[in-house]
């Protein structure tokens, strides 16, 4: 049975997913998400946004994309940051695939492409932006130690305190929006990094936007590194320290 949310609507969908040095899970992970799109009979693209894999990521998707027309890759020139990444390609998926619903979702399969559907359905039943908690009843973390588990808690009860934001999982990574949430909040967004996270979900909430949390089982990445640093951790602070501020100048 066709889903009310790609065909009756007639709403296509764009997973846009940032890489740098993903080769060994990139096609693997288009591969599921592509069955996911033909089993569930979803109008779904794909935009990957690479900054200069030296591992050769970009050229992968590259090569799939010239027999795969719901394919498409992003390639630049250094690395420019995971918040400058997702919004590259989300004003792709926008203005060039005319998307209506956008999927953020990380590269390394710490994401299960197998909850896609459900994040649609929540769409469907009228909700804006739809964000993968691992910090609600059902959902978890598998992989982390107690320091990267410290250090997610500590950053969320931040910027849930600085921010005002409701949200369980502020920090989340897998979440969707409709392309008109994106259209709103486009021009607020500074943020070119990790600090994106957090930014996106203070606009969505000082516009007043409706929000779904779905309980998600968050798996540390198996192959590849981190991408989170020291920088990125500084930058997160920031951001929070600079969105407090705005929350009391900002009306919503």
């Amino acid at each position: 049975m066709k889903s009310k949310v790609d065909n009756e609507n007639g709403e296509r969908i764009c997973v846009v997913i940032p890489t740098y040095n993903e080769s060994k899970n990139i096609v693997s992970l288009i591969n599921k998400i592509m069955n996911i799109f033909r089993m569930r009979n979803i109008d779904g693209f794909i935009v990957v946004v690479d900054d200069n894999s030296p591992d050769g990521t970009g050229k992968l998707v590259k090569e799939i994309s010239k027999n795969n027309s719901r394919v498409y890759v992003i390639c630049r020139n250094s690395k420019m940051g995971l918040g400058s990444a997702y919004k590259d390609g989300f004003n792709f998926a926008v203005d060039k695939l005319k998307s209506k619903i956008l999927i953020q979702m990380d590269a390394d399969f710490s994401h299960n492409p197998e909850y896609i559907p459900s994040f649609l359905k929540k769409i469907e039943e009228g909700f804006d932006v739809v964000v993968g908690s691992r910090n609600i009843d059902g959902g978890g973390i598998v992989g982390w130690g107690l320091k990267r588990r410290f250090l997610s808690f500590t950053a969320n009860k931040l910027a849930k305190i600085l921010c005002g934001l409701t949200i369980s999982d502020v920090t989340s990574g897998f979440k969707v929006f409709t392309s008109n949430v994106f259209r709103k909040i486009n021009s607020k967004i500074c943020s070119n990094g990790f600090d994106f996270q957090v930014e996106t979900l203070f606009w969505v909430q000082k516009e007043g936007f409706k929000v779904a949390e779905l309980p998600i089982i968050f798996v540390d990445r198996k192959d590849g590194k981190s991408k989170l640093t020291i920088e990125e951790i500084l930058r997160f602070i920031f951001t929070c320290i600079i969105l407090s501020v705005k929350r009391f100048q900002v009306k919503g």
